[in-house]
Order: C-alpha cells, then structure tokens, then sequence
C-alpha cells in the first residue's frame, strides 16, 4: 500500500518532464530535466512532507501505520560525468540522509 500511495504521489508532483522511476525494491529516481539543485531539493523535501503525513489503515488488524518516512539523495549532473558516476554520487548522498536519522534530504 505504501509503494502504490508513493507511486500515485510521484505521478502527482512529477510532471513531465520530469521522470520518476522505481529504481529497486524501496528505491526510486526521479530525473528532473531543467531543474537546478534548490528546485530538486524542494521537490524532494515535499515529497519527503507529504510521504511523512500518509496515514495507512491495515485491513486485516484495522492498525493505523502512521511513522512512515523517506529519505532522498539528490544531486545535478556534472560535466563529463558518466551516468554510473551519477547515480553513485546520488546514492552516497542517499546513504548519508539514512546515516543522519533518516526522513530527510542531503545534496551531493
């Protein structure tokens, strides 16, 4: 339930041509074309605000799960940067919000 509300929530605030993807099992990326470091960082930190706020009832014991949280990586393409330097500049800066507490974002 909560990859499908995060889901819905990505097609919602990531308009084209941005592009949101899942990226693994609880990872996703969002390619943000146009889009300078703040304007990334504040898209990130509204999704990290709404995702914080989703409220999921479990149907089988009717148990609220109310402490769900996300933690984002974001950083810009340098020049010269290979695709595969990206992403792990990006998931260093992943790793880095987990190590800082998690539900927050770190640029790179």
């Amino acid at each position: 339930k909560v990859l499908q509300y995060f889901g819905k929530l990505l097609k919602e605030e990531c308009p084209e041509p941005m592009l949101p993807v899942r990226f693994g099992g609880e990872e996703f990326a969002i390619l943000m074309i146009g889009k300078d470091q703040d304007q990334a960082f504040s898209i990130a930190e509204t999704l990290r605000e709404k995702i914080q706020s989703i409220r999921i009832k479990q149907k089988k014991t009717g148990k609220v799960i109310s402490s769900i949280t996300a933690s984002f990586g974001v950083c810009m393409k340098e020049s010269n940067e290979t695709a595969q330097q990206l992403i792990e500049r990006a998931d260093k800066a992943l790793y880095a919000a987990k190590g800082n507490g998690r539900n927050c974002v770190v640029t790179a």
